[in-house]
């Protein structure tokens, strides 16, 4: 869901699960969209029969008009009934009597409250320090990369750097939170409009479009290593990731996602952090020194998270991230 703008708010906890979504009736009637068509109602009815005439015109008003004093003005001028104003008042008494005979009390707006889960679909998120969300159905994973020895090695991070695994001069680790089952309750929602991308793990979820990159890992005494749960890819000497990416709404649109625990996203084809309702953002980014060979198999393709790639031969890569926390009230 994107945009949810003022007729709708994040809130705390709701059937077991930590957040949840609520829509408020007050606001919406207030807005634009309290006149929007949801659906249409259709109902046929006959008139008249072999014993009473087919009438002329059949006219369909509101309730209201039964007590309105111009309504029976009009009705006593064309038809000269002295009758009507007697009906008039019966009418008027019958409706104010007929609640309280019936016991009816004004009807209130229904709590609308569903709680917020991870999208649908199999995919992967970058750790942060505070780890993988705490649903169960997360999995870890790391990629060792083995980068560039000779010479100065030339890894940077950025002053904040949220993300888990190791970070040095000469190697580091990505380390991974993987989504494996496609569906795990049943509020779960597609992902919705936006910029971003996350880690592909078997078909990219709806409305997601799949991108790469490839990072050219030290070629001498070549230690990559790998654990766990991994996104898609190709993990030899050198490192092949796949993603899927968003680029079909606004970054500032703010999107639901769950706010329980700190998570990463990446940026698409664009420089700005998706807007997430109620949590805050820092962007964030590592530098690889990839291999200084003359011929660099580093290699951006799809549609791939936002990254450039730079330094010798435009062999390295540097690489955004968004890192989310919960904002403070």
């Amino acid at each position: 869901m994107e945009n949810i703008g003022a007729t709708a708010k994040v809130e705390g906890g709701y059937m077991g699960f930590s957040a949840s979504l609520s829509a408020s009736f007050d606001k919406f009637k207030k807005s634009k969209t309290d006149n929007t068509t949801f659906s249409e109602n259709k109902v046929e009815f006959s008139s008249g029969g072999p014993d009473m005439p087919e009438p002329i015109r059949l006219g369909l008003m509101p309730i209201y008009n039964a007590i309105n004093t111009l309504f029976f003005r009009k009705l006593d001028r064309r038809y000269q009934c002295g009758e009507l104003a007697k009906r008039r008042n019966n009418v008027k008494t019958i409706l104010k009597k007929y609640p309280r005979i019936k016991n009816v009390k004004k009807p209130e707006d229904p709590e609308t409250r569903i709680p917020i889960t991870w999208p649908l679909g199999t995919y992967g998120l970058p750790m942060p320090k505070s780890g993988c969300p705490h649903q169960t159905f997360w999995h870890e994973g790391t990629r060792l990369h083995d980068t560039e020895n000779s010479g100065v090695p030339r890894n940077a991070w950025s002053d904040p750097y949220d993300l888990a695994g190791i970070i040095a001069k000469n190697d580091m680790e990505q380390k991974f939170c993987m989504k494996t089952k496609d569906r795990t309750s049943e509020y779960n929602l597609p992902w919705p409009t936006g910029q971003y991308c996350i880690f592909k793990k078997g078909n990219c979820p709806e409305g997601l479009e799949t991108g790469s990159i490839k990072w050219d890992d030290e070629d001498d005494n070549n230690h990559d290593s790998l654990t766990g749960s991994l996104p898609d890819g190709e993990y030899t000497h050198d490192t092949k990731i796949y993603f899927c990416c968003r680029t079909d709404g606004h970054a500032t649109n703010a999107i639901v996602l769950p706010t329980d625990s700190p998570f990463v996203l990446f940026k698409s084809n664009t420089h700005q952090c998706q807007y997430v309702k109620e949590m805050k953002v820092t962007s964030e980014y590592f530098y690889w020194d990839n291999e200084d060979d003359q011929h660099p198999n580093t290699d951006i393709r799809g549609q791939a998270p936002y990254a450039k790639e730079e330094g010798l031969n435009d062999a390295d890569i540097r690489l955004d991230y968004c890192y989310y926390v919960k904002a403070e009230d």
